[in-house]
């Protein structure tokens, strides 16, 4: 909804695979791989489009970028990073840093990382002003993700203990993982804290840990959606 707000076409992909192959057939001019991708991640996707010769700019997206990363984004080609929460100012900074200003895209060149522009006070679990501010006050893009953002992450706390009794810690970790990154987006520091709590658990497939991580999500998340959905009633149709 973003790119589209800057008048950007775009093609999605559904997974790490899926991405490389519609970057092949579909020449991007740019590229944006999430890092935690199912089937392959953003570094594999990435080495894998180099060594067949994709030259455009791949820029990695995560809600976690270690020390380690910067070494592991030269080496699979990936020319730059966008740390989440996303913003809209940072996505269009990104695009004009290497579609407008015309560097080369094979140089890795981490952009440093934005200034907070204000921080969560008080008890609230949601915090309309953040969300705001990272959207630019674009309501009519804000108020669909909010949305989406809710049902998504309800369904995606749903089905977090069946995926525990099942051992399923990989998905797990990537729904823990989704929530942190979006979370801070949309406005939910204490949510997004308490997923990346949620995900160090599940990166540790440590059940103990997780029972005591997954209820402090439900419970920010619940406060969350509740302060969401007032502030959505006080909005404008859209």
């Amino acid at each position: 909804m973003i790119l589209e707000k800057l008048g950007y076409s775009f093609v999605l992909a559904s997974n790490g695979e899926d991405a490389m192959e519609k970057a092949k057939t579909a020449e991007p001019v740019l590229a944006f791989f999430d890092i935690m991708m199912p089937k392959m991640n953003g570094f594999e996707a990435a080495g894998n489009l180099r060594s067949i010769g994709f030259k455009k700019p791949i820029i990695a997206v995560t809600a976690t970028f270690l020390s380690e990363d910067e070494e592991k984004c030269k080496k699979s080609g990936i020319n730059d990073v966008l740390t989440k929460p996303i913003k809209y100012a940072e996505i269009k900074m990104m695009l004009e840093k290497w579609l407008v200003s015309g560097k080369e895209s094979h140089v890795f060149d981490l952009m440093p990382a934005a200034p907070a522009a204000g921080t969560v006070s008080g008890p609230a679990a949601f915090n309309p002003e953040e969300m705001l501010h990272a959207f630019m006050n674009e309501t009519e893009i804000v108020l669909p993700l909010l949305h989406r953002f809710i049902e998504r992450t309800n369904t995606q706390l749903e089905y977090f203990p069946a995926l525990k009794a099942a051992g399923d810690w990989a998905t797990a970790r990537r729904n823990a993982h989704t929530i942190k990154g979006a979370a801070g987006t949309m406005g939910g520091a204490e949510l997004g804290k308490a997923a990346d709590a949620l995900e160090k658990a599940c990166i540790n497939a440590s059940a103990e840990e997780a029972e005591t991580a997954y209820p402090r999500v439900v419970e920010i998340f619940t406060r969350y959606r509740k302060e969401a959905e007032k502030f959505i009633q006080g909005i404008k149709p859209y």
